[in-house]
């Protein structure tokens, strides 16, 4: 049975593994395989996502950036660029082109309702965040350094 038939079966009989008749390409066993295909030996399997990272950093940058935004916020990257390019490629607040450290803008959101207002970056979210999001709160801060000047 090839490798592509033993994955069929296995997918179609509900299983998440099969033994493999064929070693790995990389480490030589007869590995348990995953259904995506993928070796079962932990060593064998790290080493070759180390050096697929370093191969592909844009697909992986990609990749944890489409999951995050879908798992945290239901939020697809094209809706995520939707609104970066809305807000003038900045922060929403302050206008910084990126978040500290080159990363991309924090997607604010309320927390007791969940709906996004939108990207910023970290210290701007983070101020919001030290001010529990109160509106209260940021206005007497506006009074405090108006009278402070």
């Amino acid at each position: 049975m090839s490798k592509t038939n033993a994955q069929k079966e296995a997918k179609e009989n509900g299983l998440t593994h099969y033994i493999s008749q064929r070693p790995c390409k990389r480490c030589g066993g007869h590995q348990r395989y995953a259904v995506s295909g993928c070796c079962s030996n932990l060593e064998c399997r790290r080493t070759y996502e180390k050096e697929w990272t370093k191969n592909n950093p844009e697909k992986r940058h990609l990749y944890n950036k489409k999951r995050r935004l879908k798992a945290n916020f239901n939020l697809s990257c094209e809706e995520y660029d939707k609104m970066y390019e809305q807000q003038n490629r900045g922060c929403a607040i302050c206008g910084a082109e990126k978040s500290e450290m080159g990363r991309i803008l924090a997607v604010d959101h309320n927390h007791s309702t969940g709906k996004i207002r939108g990207l910023l970056c970290n210290k701007c979210n983070q101020g919001l965040g030290f001010f529990n999001d109160s509106v209260d709160l940021l206005q007497s801060a506006v009074v405090y350094l108006n009278s402070n000047i």
